[in-house]
């Protein structure tokens, strides 16, 4: 009995201590920083893909229907304040999910060839209909360019970190649906 109340007290602080090293980015509960959201589909190239978002009770809704004819993705983007990912490792997000591939992008001022690189991290989920978290390390962040993988490139600077987004890009038609309960930045 001993030893189950000691483990459980040293679990119980590993939570506690891992939550300390994380901030919270937003729980979509400000208004401001709600409307700062945008979305960015393929429309912007030729696309037929329909997508986007609303906030309601502290939660973010991204939904709409992919169309691969001619596109293929729908995305959200919300700047960020300069400096706010500073000496960070990870991202952390509370998420349900309806079990397609969502990515996190993460734009800062490298560029290739004029364009502006996304480095993006797959949002692994366990593909039910229940919140999880889920964690993406920078040190997994592809840099991307309209979705390409590039070979060379720029690593990761979470210092420069200007934007922070989510895609739906997996290549599949129909419907999507991921909600956002909270985004945190974590050391």
């Amino acid at each position: 009995m001993l030893i189950a109340t000691i483990l459980s007290g040293l679990l119980s602080m590993s939570s506690h201590q891992s939550e300390l090293n994380c901030r919270l980015l937003t729980d979509f509960t400000d208004e401001e920083s709600n409307r700062r959201w945008i979305t960015v589909n393929d429309n912007v190239m030729g696309g037929r893909s329909e997508g986007g978002f609303q906030i309601e009770d502290g939660t973010l809704f991204f939904t709409g229907n992919i169309n691969t004819d001619g596109g293929g993705f729908s995305s959200l983007r919300w700047p960020l304040k300069e400096g706010i990912l500073k000496d960070a490792k990870a991202m952390k997000l509370r998420i349900k999910s309806d079990g397609r591939d969502y990515n996190l992008n993460l734009r800062t001022s490298a560029r290739f060839r004029a364009r502006q690189i996304a480095f993006r991290g797959q949002i692994e989920s366990d593909k039910t209909d229940e919140w999880q978290e889920v964690t993406i390390k920078f040190d997994n962040l592809a840099p991307t360019i309209f979705g390409q993988v590039l070979s060379q490139a720029e690593v990761f600077s979470p210092d420069d970190a200007r934007a922070l987004g989510l895609i739906v890009a997996d290549g599949s038609d129909g419907p999507f649906s991921l909600a956002v309960d909270w985004i945190k930045s974590c050391n």
